[in-house]
Parts: C-alpha cells; structure tokens; sequence
C-alpha cells in the first residue's frame, strides 16, 4: 500500500513582524552549501492568528557571540556564549519548548516568497540589546 497525501490548499506565508515561537527539535545536518560545513536544523513552532505553523531554522555548527546560535541562546536562556565552556558545554536540549519572540522576515529566493526568521528576543520583553539585526523595521 502507498503513501496517501491529501494536498494542503490555501497555504500562506505566515505575516512578517513579531510572533511567540519555541523549538520543537533539532538535528544536525550537512550544510546547504558544501562550503558552509555541517549546520543544525532547528525545527520553530508559533502561533499565528489561532494556526500553529512550524519554519525550519538553519544555523552554523558556531557558538560564538556573533552566531546565529549564540544570539538564539542568549534570546532563549538569557545565558552568553561565554558563560559554557569545557566543563559546562551547552546542551541543545535546553533551547526545546522555551517561549521566544521571533521577528519573521519575507523575503524572494528562486522567484519564491517564504518567511524567515530575523531575529530572536526574550521573551520578557526587556530591551538588552540581545539578538537584534540593525535592519529590522519599527
């Protein structure tokens, strides 16, 4: 017997701006680009008008202040990079079902519109300069 798959009619890109979001899993995969090296795979789930949604976030395999990885954990555990080291590594399964903000962005790739995410903050809405790209609109 094969696989059945009823098609998803109606399907939107989820509305750009500011949404309550949490990682639901992750995974480690080969990068995009061979050149990039192998990257984690960061499944997201929000809420939107009532309507869960779920975007795939990719980040490098980097744990620095500037990464993507590191500027997630800061926005999700309020921790720094540089409060993990040798003997207390960070452990990716700390980062699962913590409420978040995140900034969904739309932009075109190969003729598609989709919505990425842009930016994370914490949840508590203080302003403490973590995770925010200069180019975000007010």
């Amino acid at each position: 017997m094969g696989i059945k798959i009823v098609p998803t009619l109606g399907f939107q890109i989820p509305k750009q701006g500011e949404h309550i979001a949490q990682i639901i899993s992750y995974e480690e995969v080969d990068g995009l680009n061979p050149d990039w090296g192998d990257q984690y795979l960061f499944r997201v789930e929000f809420d939107v008008d009532g309507e869960t949604l779920e975007l795939y976030h990719y980040t490098s395999q980097k744990f620095s202040l500037a990464s993507k990885l590191g500027l997630m954990v800061e926005a999700i555990l309020g921790k720094s990079p540089l409060d993990y080291g040798e003997d207390n590594p960070l452990d990716l399964d700390d980062l699962l079902y913590k409420p978040v903000k995140v900034f969904l962005k739309h932009e075109e790739r190969d003729g598609k519109k989709r919505a990425i995410i842009q930016a994370w903050f914490p949840l508590d809405g203080e302003d403490n300069g973590v995770a925010k790209d200069n180019d975000i609109p007010s």
